[in-house]
Formats: C-alpha cells, structure tokens, sequence
C-alpha cells in the first residue's frame, strides 16, 4: 500500500468516527468530510530565490441532519475528545434552528453501482519534485525572461501541491479524493520610454507536469507578451464589435455562469433573473 492509499484509509477511518459520533449524539443523519493537503511555493528574481513558503492543512467538515433541520460545521482541531464534543455541539445546535424540510441527505440508489475509474489526477512525479528541480525550473524561467535589454524585472515562480481526502455518510457513501496540481510562470516589467512600464505575465498549469510547455518556453512567451504590449495606445470609448482573448474568455463566460446560479437569482442578485426559457447567449456557447 502507497504512502498516499494509507492516508487515504487513515482519513476514511476518521470520516466514519465522525459520522458515528453524529449519530450517536442524536443526529438522525450525517456526511463527513476528512481533507489534508501540501503546498509549496518557490519565487525567484533577481538572480535570487526570493520566496520559499510550505504549508499544510488538515481539516473536517460534517452536515448534519436533525429532525428535519440541517447545518454544516467545520474545524481543523480533530483531537479525539475535543472532536467529540465539536461534533456533539454541533448536533444540539443543529437542532435550534428552523425546520428546513427541503434538506434530505442523497438517496443510496443515486450513488449505488457507481463506477470505479481512475480519473488521473495525480501525478507521481510531482510528489517526488526536489526543491533543486523548482529552483532550476525558476532559473531557467528568469533566464529566457531577461532575453531582452529593456527588461526591468522579472519574478518567476513555482507551486505545487497535493492533497486527500475521504467522504462518508451515514446511509452507505464512502469514498476518497486523490489529486496534485503544478503551476509555474513568470512575470516580465520592460522599460518602453521615460514614464511607460509595461508589464506581462505567462503562467501555465495542471494536475500532470507532463504536456505542459518547458519553464524555458515560458519564460520566453512571457517575453514576447510584454514585448506585445509596446506602442499600446487608449483608444476613444466606442460602441463596436470586440475581439476577446482567448484567455480572457473564461473570465467573461464565468460571470455569465455566475449569473445562472440558483443562489443569484433566488436573491435576485442576477441580471438574469428573469429571463428563464429566453436565449442569453450565441448558439455557439
């Protein structure tokens, strides 16, 4: 068994405590939620590292049913007996609250039969990453970023994290979460003339190193976006057809989808609250 499969069934097994213990305090159901994560972050400039920062977390998280009212609690204290009296407060609090008769935990028959397949989220490689291969990665981004004698500044920078966690319920759900994340890029600030300082920035990411482009393709395309950007000029405000980045896409499309969320027009906090069964959007969307 990895490393990893053994936190996995460590937090599977603190998942199942809780939800005995939400139980056991009066609740009539209950969904536990065990979580711990890794995160690394190394920043280079100035032919430097400027920045090494780690962090680790561990936390929990239960929903809880009690006849017919429904709330959620979180905390990263899981020492046993302090737990314990988390969980049975959070129970007797839950039942001080306003029915909510619409909450219901998920029936067994929609997670019943539900395939066993390895998403591949997690890439073995990262968990192995050595703090001299981020280092180099930085170095080779800042390298490629200063091929330019009117580069200023550069900052480049490299994250990576894992993290597991475990679910349970109390009417049959268990199942665990596996995955790993990798970003790296850099920053570029050029001097164009005597008041103008543009700045750009590339950075790419995934859960797999593999299939990304090379720190020192990054460093190269950030490069060339500054470089881009001289000779930039305001243009007069005008009503007229826009051409969108790419890039800038997904920021436009998700304050749409933002929009449509049940919460925003529930609290009529959307602009489109009232345009259900119209179209909002091109056929292309």
């Amino acid at each position: 068994m990895t490393a990893n499969k053994s936190m996995a069934e460590e937090l599977l097994d603190q998942a199942r405590n809780t939800v005995a213990l939400a139980v056991g305090a009066g609740a009539d159901d209950a969904v536990a939620s065990v979580s711990c994560g890794r995160a690394l972050e190394f920043q280079y400039r100035a032919d430097k590292l400027e920045k090494v920062q780690e962090d680790t977390s561990r936390s929990l998280g239960i929903a809880l049913y009690v006849d017919g009212r429904f709330s959620t609690h979180g905390t990263n204290d899981l020492d046993p007996a302090r737990l314990s009296s988390f969980v049975s407060e959070a129970v007797a609090i839950t039942r001080e609250l306003e029915p909510d008769p619409h909450r219901a935990i998920t029936p067994p028959e929609l997670y019943a039969q539900r395939p066993e397949v390895d998403l591949d989220l997690v890439d073995g490689t990262l968990l192995e990453l050595s703090r001299e291969e981020r280092i180099a990665w930085c170095r080779q981004m800042d390298s490629e970023a200063h091929g330019h004698p009117d580069v200023i500044s550069a900052t480049s920078g490299v994250t990576d994290s894992s993290g597991v966690s475990a679910r349970v319920s109390s009417n049959g759900f268990e199942g665990t979460h596996e995955r790993t994340s990798v970003w790296y890029g850099t920053e570029v600030t050029i001097r164009e003339d005597d008041l103008k300082r543009p700045e750009a920035w590339w950075w790419v990411g995934g859960s797999h190193q593999e299939g990304l482009p090379s720190p020192q393709d990054v460093g190269r395309e950030a490069l060339r976006r500054v470089l881009s950007r001289r000779g930039s000029e305001k243009v007069p405000s005008i009503r007229t057809t826009m051409v969108v980045d790419p890039e800038a896409g997904s920021g436009l499309l998700g304050r749409m989808m933002g929009a449509l969320t049940a919460g925003a027009i529930q609290q009529q906090r959307s602009f489109l609250a009232d345009r259900k069964g119209t179209r909002i959007a091109s056929s292309l969307l």
